[in-house]
């Protein structure tokens, strides 16, 4: 348990306060016995009930105030009321009643808060050392039942005598001349059941270290509430002339059970925050009223301007000494409190310097990833066109060579000149166009093929050739590889037959899963050796009327 003096000093000076006000009330009680005097004696009761409610009164909202788990707090609330009920209805039913009977039921309703505070105890344990959002499960609420049935068991007493038993010779039957029967006892035994084993959930639940035999300061009212049923029951006169009224003996029972479990911190409660408060050291808080004015300072806090807290209400305001300044408003007043960012202002400061370290870094890298991009661009531009020059150097040759002897040709030879050109430039075009388009993806459609196939034929025509073309499917996709050799082999079989052939025909498609390329000439050809020489796979089937060639991919490629 937590000893601080503040505290304990506020909660002796609490505990006299209600010795006092017990001590007048019972003093009240005596009225009578010392004095004839009626309306001394009434002034004298009113007086005493008016102590006992206001004081159980200001106990149900100092509960209020100090519990702090929401559930305990609402059935705590409970048992306050259930107490105030209960001597409300006490003292109507001694001043402001004469009927025998409706004193009788009245005398009966006694038991509705004594039966159901013990449950809301037995409750409130199962509750302790839980978060605010828990709620008992439904199971719990078993505990009802038993309370429930002895109650309406008491309330309907007339009709059974389970609980008291009158004579009955008796002219009216009242709370002076009965026995108790079963029920009563049944009643004792469960509440007496439901305080033990709240007060065993409680212990069984405390974490609080070193608490020793505080944890057991519950149990006296306990002990005293069993002492007073056994000699009530016995008609000890002592008893029944100083604690003879069960109500106010009971009420102060409940009252002072649970004050003790606070006490010794069984119940959470905030009794011992400001002592807390005060003597803690971080973070640096004072707590304010609306004016500003310092009502709680913690050991930590350092003196702050009220111009400055006032500052503060709006944003957080940052001190010359590394420290922010917080101004939170609360209930009547300003939480503010300073934070230490002297670290936090150094490192800050540090990644600035490392920030524009890096920002100049970046830039640096910038320019050096510029470079080097452009470098592998202009590597790869190189690349692409050593590529398309050494596979296309043969034909650019010839294409120079024509060239030159164009200005010495007659009109008719320089008509096949530019018929040539044109035939070897629309390869060296779509020659272009086909390894660029397997740069990007080594999967290309056959109307690409297709194209160059036709822009090939085109410039064949100005050579007076005959022929077609025909990729099958063309929206199908093969590998580049593929269509690449099949647009090479056609080019070095057409460039070995236009001087001399009348027709060519071309076919290029997948043949049982196989690319293949399929050409027919009329003329026939002579430079076998040398095409094998390329193609390793070719296949030359020919006669006096013409050639076939057949290439298929998996048989052979270009070299």
């Amino acid at each position: 348990m937590i000893s601080l003096g503040t505290t304990n000093k506020r909660m002796l000076q609490t505990a006299m306060i209600a010795a006092v006000l017990v001590l007048a009330a019972l003093s009240c009680q005596f009225v009578r016995y010392i004095t004839d005097n009626r309306y001394l004696d009434r002034l004298a009761a009113f007086l005493r009930t008016f102590l006992y409610l206001g004081m159980f009164s200001a106990w149900g909202v100092s509960v209020r105030q100090r519990v702090t788990q929401t559930q305990v707090r609402r059935y705590l609330t409970g048992v306050a009321l259930l107490i105030v009920i209960w001597l409300i209805v006490r003292e109507y039913r001694f001043r402001f009643v004469s009927d025998p009977d409706l004193q009788r039921y009245l005398w009966y309703a006694y038991y509705i808060p004594m039966m159901s505070i013990p449950m809301l105890a037995l409750l409130i344990s199962m509750s302790l050392d839980r978060p605010d959002e828990y709620r008992l499960p439904g199971w719990t609420y078993l505990v009802y039942f038993p309370t429930a049935l002895i109650i309406l068991g008491i309330l309907s007493n007339d009709f059974h005598q389970l609980a008291f038993r009158f004579p009955e010779s008796a002219l009216f039957w009242s709370d002076h001349d009965y026995t108790h029967g079963l029920l009563y006892y049944l009643a004792v035994g469960w509440a007496s059941l439901c305080a033990v084993l709240a007060l065993f959930y409680m212990i069984r639940r405390s974490r609080i270290p070193g608490s020793g035999y505080q944890v057991w300061l519950p149990l006296l009212p306990f002990i005293l509430a069993l002492a007073h049923v056994i000699l009530y029951t016995l008609r000890f006169p002592p008893v029944r002339l100083i604690a003879g009224d069960v109500a106010v003996f009971y009420c102060l029972i409940f009252a002072a059970f649970f004050e003790l479990c606070m006490d010794c911190g069984l119940i959470r409660s905030n009794i011992y925050y400001e002592e807390l408060f005060t003597s803690s050291m971080d973070p640096p808080m004072v707590i304010t009223d609306m004016d500003y004015r310092v009502r709680y300072a913690s050991g930590g806090a350092v003196p702050v301007p009220e111009e400055l807290m006032r500052q503060a209400e709006a944003a957080p305001l940052i001190l010359p000494e590394g420290l922010r300044l917080h101004n939170m408003p609360i209930n009547a007043g300003h939480a503010v409190w300073t934070e230490d960012i002297s670290s936090i202002l150094k490192l800050r400061e540090m990644l600035e310097d490392r920030r524009e370290e890096l920002q100049e870094r970046n830039m640096l890298l910038q320019h050096e990833y510029e470079q080097e991009e452009q470098h592998r661009r202009i590597e790869e531009q190189n690349r692409l066109y050593d590529l398309l020059q050494k596979r296309t150097q043969t034909q650019l040759d010839r294409i120079e060579q024509l060239a030159g002897q164009y200005p010495a040709a007659d009109d008719k030879e320089k008509k096949r000149i530019l018929a040539y050109i044109m035939v070897l430039g629309s390869y060296v075009k779509r020659r272009k166009d086909l390894a660029l388009s397997r740069q990007v993806s080594e999967m290309l459609p056959g109307a690409l093929l297709s194209r160059a196939f036709a822009e090939s034929f085109r410039a064949l025509k100005l050579l007076g050739i005959r022929g077609g073309q025909q990729v099958d499917p063309e929206e199908a996709e093969y590998p580049a590889a593929d269509l690449v050799l099949a647009y090479d082999f056609f080019e070095d079989v057409m460039e070995a037959v236009m001087d001399r052939a009348m027709y060519l025909n071309v076919r290029a498609g997948s043949v049982r899963g196989s690319f293949r390329v399929n050409l027919l000439t009329d003329a026939v050809f002579q430079e076998e050796t040398e095409l094998k020489g390329k193609y390793p796979g070719v296949r030359i089937l020919g006669d006096d009327e013409g050639t076939q060639l057949i290439l298929a991919a998996e048989e052979g490629g270009g070299k």
